[in-house]
């Protein structure tokens, strides 16, 4: 009984540190293993948070180039009104020639009102014109700090979302990958399509056959500059002959302000970007890709950049 009780100590004794050895050693690979675990959602963090911050830097490019465009249609409106303006100033003050033999005060009240509206606008029109042209250089401005700041960015988003454990692996070219673009070829052919103020100010009368009035109207945008005017014409009948006369007629263009153009837009010259850290053996990568593509390829119109977790490296 004596033997058998020295015996089982002794297996006892032996056990205990075999026991504690393969426990210890568990603990260290399981340890080890959930290290290797947290660094490589470490580096996965980096690079999406990395991509994050580029697609969101996309995204506020992309609506600036939209108010950039938006400052230069407004510069259309503002010259369209400035035509309009003065060909209703001139069929006014005509008309109150007329209205005169009738009624003179109230020909002589809408000829001032008509005057004075015209002087206004002519007053205000440079302010307007020159502050819409000081937003889409702002605009144009902004887009440029947010190329510069990009990169600098970047390695503080990889500092914060890598715990300081990760090192951002960043290709040069892909922050060369910006480029200037002015409002050319197919975005302005995009940027003017279906603007309806552009040419549908025509109509036609005609008073039982011998004589029709004819308005037409029409804004243009050609190199840069806005160009528009309105004229109402009437065309009678004399015989085998028709004679047209104009009776009122105003026209305006945005080089009258000193309009330099629209400012430039801001382009890529890739259709996607792909940012990678790593922490020693352990590496990650993501893309900032377009959820959808634009009718114009390259140039920042639409906000619809993401970003996207790769596979491992």
């Amino acid at each position: 009984m004596r033997h058998q009780r020295g015996v089982a100590l002794v297996a006892l004794l032996i056990a205990i540190p075999v026991v504690w050895f393969a426990m210890r050693g568990s603990w260290q690979v399981a340890g080890a293993t959930n290290d290797s675990i947290d660094q490589q959602r470490a580096v996965d963090r980096s690079a999406y948070s990395m991509a994050a911050q580029t697609a969101d830097t996309l995204n506020q490019i992309a609506i600036n180039n939209q108010s950039i465009i938006a400052a230069h249609l407004l510069q259309g409106h503002l010259v369209t009104q400035m035509a309009w303006t003065r060909y209703v100033a001139q069929l006014t003050q005509r008309g109150a020639i007329v209205m005169g033999w009738v009624s003179p005060g109230t020909a002589a009240a809408a000829n001032a009102l008509a005057q004075r509206a015209l002087q206004l606008q002519e007053v205000q029109m440079p302010i307007w014109s020159k502050s819409l042209a000081l937003a889409a250089e702002g605009y144009a401005l902004d887009n440029r700090l947010k190329q510069i700041q990009l990169a600098g960015r970047l390695a503080q988003t990889n500092r914060t979302a890598g715990q300081g454990l990760t090192q951002p692996l960043l290709d040069p070219t892909q922050l060369a990958a910006f480029k200037t673009q002015g409002l050319t070829g197919s975005v302005r052919v995009q940027a003017l399509q279906g603007r309806s103020w552009l040419s549908q100010r025509n109509w036609s009368q005609s008073f039982f056959g011998l004589m029709r009035l004819n308005k037409s109207g029409s804004s243009t945008e050609r190199n840069g500059q806005w160009h528009a005017g309105d004229r109402l014409t009437y065309k009678v009948r004399k015989w085998f002959k028709t004679k047209t006369i104009t009776l009122a007629a105003g026209s305006a263009n945005s080089q009258e302000t000193g309009y330099q153009g629209p400012a430039d837009l801001m382009a890529l010259t890739r259709e996607q970007l792909w940012l990678a850290a790593q922490a020693g053996a352990h590496r990650a990568t993501a893309s900032v890709r377009p959820r959808q593509h634009a009718q114009v390829d390259q140039v920042l119109l639409a906000p619809v950049w993401q970003a996207q977790l790769e596979a491992q490296l």
